[in-house]
């Protein structure tokens, strides 16, 4: 979660240094496209109103409350669904699509047991939309990459 210190931390959206009576709203760095314009307020504290004069404020927000919604509550794995309660045997994608419109928006927040990814058939679909969406032009950063190569190693093992 962003740290916000009063009176030290400044809104990236206005530069103006934020106080402790401002209402601001504190993101995690649940946006993960360098591409997408979202990206400016990840891991980050703003202005609530200058949040909201920026066209893909709903979003962020909703995408705010879905990570508040999913920190508290018991983590299942998607394949075999039994609990993850191994932090050793915990593989997770998080939030891979700011739209939900988007063909790798159907794995967002995915989390299973490593062990039980090698022989998950729907391994190839999810490497298959990594990848595409790694060659669409539409993602900025490493973190298909670097997810994409975690899966391979976890598989080949």
């Amino acid at each position: 979660m962003a740290i916000l210190i009063a009176g030290r931390t400044e809104c990236p959206l206005c530069s103006a240094v934020l106080h402790a009576d401002d209402d601001a709203v504190a993101f995690p760095p649940i946006f993960l496209n360098r591409l997408d314009s979202t990206f400016e307020v990840s891991d980050a504290a703003v202005h609530r109103d200058c949040l909201l004069t920026r066209p893909y404020a709903q979003r962020a927000l909703a995408k705010l409350e879905d990570y508040l919604r999913r920190t508290d509550r018991a983590k299942v794995c998607a394949i075999c669904a039994r609990p993850l309660d191994d932090p050793a045997d915990y593989f997770a994608l998080g939030p891979l699509s700011d739209r939900p419109d988007e063909p790798i928006a159907r794995y967002d927040w995915f989390e299973s047991h490593l062990h039980c990814l090698p022989a998950w058939a729907g391994r190839v679909d999810l490497l298959g939309a990594l990848r595409e969406t790694e060659r669409s032009g539409k993602w900025g950063g490493d973190v298909l990459d670097r997810l994409i190569r975690r899966i391979e190693t976890v598989v080949a093992r």
